[in-house]
């Protein structure tokens, strides 16, 4: 079961999923100077200040949380984004030393980050935009069975509907760590209607049995899915970032 609660830092336990939010709101200007000089660059290049502030949000919550795991200052946590497939820096973020892995996702105000121990992860968030067209998107992201399962839906229901699809496969692919390399129509899930469960991933039946997939407890207005490959429990608790994100300018003395 998920639960949200509002704790300091805690450590994280074997078969532990940490999964923190926070919104563009908490952004802090002493945020900048946890992070990189790569990660600062990056910062500095976005041209909308929305997605500059996501972007500063997702690392500075990464970093200091892994701060507390590996006991050592949010600035100097190990974190690579080499992509695998053309080795610049744009890929999924990683930890160089240790065994946690984690997975970042934000739409419109809210940024979420989920952490575990020997576990591939992916996290996906979206916002149920009044303006998305569904139906032009769903050619690209559902399979013929799966299309047929939204129609069933209530029309009210349907815009919601499609984003669990969407959100459930992404976290999947962020797991795998194919991403945009493999296409959603690749991937089977179940109905919205029906706990999520993988049905089919091309080519990697294994992963049927061998992975979690959970619908996150969001704020109102957005739909979140966790993917987790291996473990057998696995203990998902939601944190408020909000409350590290100011409590962190004291303990850093920044």
């Amino acid at each position: 079961m998920v639960s949200l609660y509002e704790p300091r830092a805690i450590p994280l336990l074997m078969n532990d999923c940490h999964v923190w939010y926070c919104s563009i709101n908490d952004i802090q200007p002493w945020h900048l100077r946890l992070l990189s000089e790569e990660e600062q660059i990056r910062a500095k290049s976005y041209k909308k200040e929305q997605d500059r502030v996501r972007f500063i949000l997702g690392c500075t919550i990464s970093r200091i949380v892994l701060s507390v795991q590996l006991n050592i200052a949010p600035q100097f946590v190990p974190i690579a984004r080499i992509c695998p497939h053309c080795k610049h820096l744009h890929g999924k973020p990683t930890l160089t030393r240790g065994n946690i892995q984690f997975s970042v996702s934000h739409s419109e105000d809210v940024i979420v980050v989920a952490f575990i121990k020997n576990y591939k992860i992916g996290i996906d968030v979206e916002y149920i935009d009044s303006n998305i067209d569904f139906l032009a998107l769903e050619k690209s992201v559902l399979t013929e069975e799966e299309k047929m399962q939204l129609s069933h839906l209530p029309l009210r229901k349907r815009r919601s509907g499609f984003l669990t699809y969407w959100t459930r496969k992404e976290a999947l692919l962020k797991a795998t760590g194919e991403g945009l390399m493999t296409s959603p129509l690749n991937i089977s899930v179940s109905s919205p209607n029906h706990p999520a469960k993988l049905l089919s991933f091309h080519n990697r039946p294994s992963l049927i049995q061998n992975s979690l997939l959970v619908d996150l407890d969001t704020r109102l207005g957005y739909i979140g899915s966790l993917a987790i490959l291996g473990g057998e429990t696995i203990h998902i608790k939601q944190f408020n970032g909000s409350f590290i994100l100011k409590e962190a300018f004291t303990s850093l003395n920044m």
